[in-house]
């Protein structure tokens, strides 16, 4: 399931192209897997099981993203403006939804 660079193959596995955003890269996963004892679920069971040896083959190497204060204000000062604006564009649409709502009324 791994290519020689050890990245997973996200569509050989329907798991792993769930899981696709969390596996490889700069991330630390932590994969909890529940096996079932009943029979009628063997087949699940037996699925999680080779999913999880495989994943066991991964590895990846995360480094903590540093970013300085200065960056972080940078980025909180763009993220504020934008939340601003979609939400006065939202309280836009509703006011034109209630006005028509009350045209349709009268």
């Amino acid at each position: 399931a791994l290519s020689k660079d050890l990245m997973p193959r996200y569509k050989n596995c329907f798991f792993t192209h769930l899981c696709k955003d969390v596996l490889g890269g700069n991330t630390k996963t932590l994969f909890l897997m529940s096996c079932s004892p009943i029979l009628e679920n063997r087949f699940e069971t037996f699925k999680i099981l080779k999913f999880s040896k495989l994943l066991r083959l991964i590895y990846c190497n995360p480094k903590i993203n540093r970013q300085s204060i200065k960056e972080w204000s940078i980025m909180h000062n763009a993220l504020r403006l934008k939340y601003d604006r979609l939400y006065d564009e939202l309280n836009a649409q509703r006011k034109i939804k209630s006005a028509m709502r009350n045209s349709k009324k009268e």
